[in-house]
């Protein structure tokens, strides 16, 4: 061992290590007070002050179901709070309870004051950072152990769970995950059945379906350690299997799920469209994990998506490869590798993204710990020690710099694009003049702008939004006193949002009808709209019913509609360089 290994060693296994720790892992999120409600935040806060959406909550214990997959789903599109092109059939609804009364818990306690909900955020990550450090020490053990928690406090992956107060329901259930596993594997050691471990593991579920990785977890170390008799792992897995079947029969029964989106895909509900969607995103999942290559490339470069899952399959058939063919502690290092691999599996139901490797992150990081003390004992190829250092850099020196970056960055754009639209929408008109959005760079943007003016006292209606982000010049012509028609010829709706709300390309011939408005998709290509047209058929677009504004210049703008037989050429937009200019 080196002198230098054997000081960091020395520093990893001091008394205080666990005091440093836990200042680590909230000093390298301190930026994220300054972040604000951001999207979903501001539906969250609209939620917890009582009010409600046809579909939505039943409750402050359900402040994450957004679409019932019925009756809501229509009445909520003819109100104007879901977009016409939302899929009939759409249900977005998670079983998150623990979550939604801590956040309704919050409104109550400090509205407007945002900086105390992102202080929760992270005294409850600091909490979850040192009971990873618990079960590590356990699980690993020495300075490996207490590498390996060092390196996930410091994970730039967790960012986005902390920064988004709507995203911290992956934190809350990693706290009670690492929290019911420590306590699993030290009875398991001694030959107990820990009951206390499946009730933390049910409070996990209640928190977050991220928490479902922690199965893998639960099976790998029953497997691992402690008796090997068929009949004591049984046991031993009693108290995490019930927490599971509970959670599952409450998910069916109370209608849990997704539905209609391409964004979530629900494995129960769609097997093989989850099984397809879990093909590209696990390995680009674990890529981002082990390699820090941000999973979010697969959606902003949808080209760079197949590229980074084979990539990641790669990297990862390597490094599996590597662990079990050098590590000396084989069980050790199978139950660290098969707990990330397993665990990255229910988190494929939505799209990859770096915030989703808060669960596999505690296994990845162990096994990254078992490379650093194999390296520093063992005599291994030049390879592999340039390979285990060039890991632990990454994770130890890049992502610790990376983190507030990203922390500040996000919260400047996504708060920041809300509060320029929000700032500037015109002042809704005596008579309920209605507000229609011609062109918009994202479809769930403007609800959140509309309710970001609502929570501030300000006078609000519902906006309608036609079409969003056209790849090329957006071209709006009036054929007739009743219709617009909007002509793309690169297409429109390329947000990434579009597919939150259908699973289905946009097809010619496509009709819609959403309060006296008849919408058809006269042309398509590649799956987006080329042309669309919009007939309003309860009086005329001139009566003065309506008034028409577009996003331009990273603004809302009020625009006057041509004269019949006439058209104007509007701006394309692009949702990523939006929220860069801003």
């Amino acid at each position: 061992m080196s002198a230098f290994a054997a000081r960091l060693q020395k520093a990893l296994t001091h008394r205080w290590f666990p005091w440093f720790l836990g200042l680590v892992a909230g000093v390298v999120h301190l930026p994220s007070l300054s972040a604000g409600y951001i999207v979903d935040d501001h539906a969250h806060r609209w939620f917890a002050q009582g009010n409600s959406m046809p579909g939505g909550p039943r409750g402050s214990w359900e402040l994450y179901r957004f679409a019932d997959g019925g009756p809501g789903v229509a009445e909520a599109v003819d109100r104007g709070i879901h977009a016409w092109w939302t899929a009939p059939d759409l249900k977005l609804a998670f079983f998150r309870p623990i979550t939604s009364l801590l956040r309704a818990v919050e409104e109550r306690a400090f509205g407007d004051q945002a900086w105390l909900c992102h202080l929760v955020s992270i005294v409850l990550f600091v909490a979850t950072a040192l009971w990873v450090w618990r079960l590590l020490a356990l699980w690993v053990g020495g300075a490996a152990g207490n590498l390996a928690a060092l390196l996930f406090a410091v994970d730039d992956a967790h960012q986005m769970p902390v920064t988004w107060i709507a995203a911290r329901h992956a934190v809350l259930g990693t706290l009670f995950l690492a929290w019911g596993l420590a306590v699993f594997l030290r009875a398991r050691r001694e030959g107990r059945v820990a009951w206390s471990s499946g009730a933390l593991f049910f409070a996990a579920l209640a928190s977050s379906e991220s928490a479902l990785g922690g199965l893998a977890f639960f099976l790998a170390l029953a497997l691992a350690y402690g008796s090997t008799s068929l009949g004591s792992r049984m046991r031993a897995l009693v108290p995490a299997a019930t927490a599971a079947m509970a959670w599952l029969v409450i998910y069916v029964a109370f209608d849990y799920g997704a539905k209609g989106s391409a964004y979530y895909v629900d494995p129960m509900a769609s097997p093989g469209p989850f099984l397809a969607a879990a093909a590209t995103r696990a390995p680009t999942l674990a890529l981002a994990q082990l390699y820090g290559i941000p999973a979010e490339l697969s959606g902003v470069v949808p080209p760079a998506a197949p590229v980074l899952a084979i990539l990641g399959v790669l990297g990862f058939a390597l490094f599996a490869w590597q662990s079990l063919a050098k590590l000396p502690n084989r069980a050790q290092s199978l139950s660290l590798l098969s707990s990330f691999a397993l665990s990255i599996i229910p988190v494929c139901s939505t799209n990859a993204d770096d915030r989703l490797l808060v669960v596999p992150g505690i296994a990845a990081f162990g096994l990254i710990g078992c490379w650093a003390r194999y390296v520093t004992h063992a005599r291994p190829t030049i390879a592999l020690r340039v390979a285990t250092a060039g890991g632990v850099l990454v994770h130890a020196l890049i992502s610790p710099v990376l983190l507030p970056l990203r922390s500040t960055t996000t919260s400047k754009m996504l708060t920041g694009v809300v509060a320029r639209g929000s700032e500037t929408l015109p002042v809704p008109m005596p008579g309920n003049v209605e507000t229609v959005v011609i062109s918009a760079p994202d479809g769930l943007l403007p609800t959140g702008m509309m309710l970001r003016r609502h929570l501030a006292g300000q006078p609000t209606l519902p906006l309608r939004v036609l079409s969003t982000s056209p790849a090329s010049a957006l071209t709006l012509s009036r054929p007739s006193a009743h219709v617009i028609e909007l002509a793309s010829e690169q297409g429109m709706m390329h947000d990434p949002f579009v597919a939150a709300v259908r699973a289905e390309p946009f097809r010619a011939g496509e009709r819609r009808l959403v309060r006296g408005i008849e919408i058809e998709v006269v042309a398509a290509e590649a799956g987006y709209p080329t042309r669309l047209r919009f007939t309003f058929v309860e009086g005329t677009l001139d009566d003065g019913t309506l008034r028409f504004v577009t996003w331009r210049d990273h603004r809302f703008e009020e625009i006057a509609l041509p004269t019949v037989g006439q058209s104007l050429e509007l701006p394309a937009l692009d949702f990523g360089q939006e929220l860069a200019a801003l």
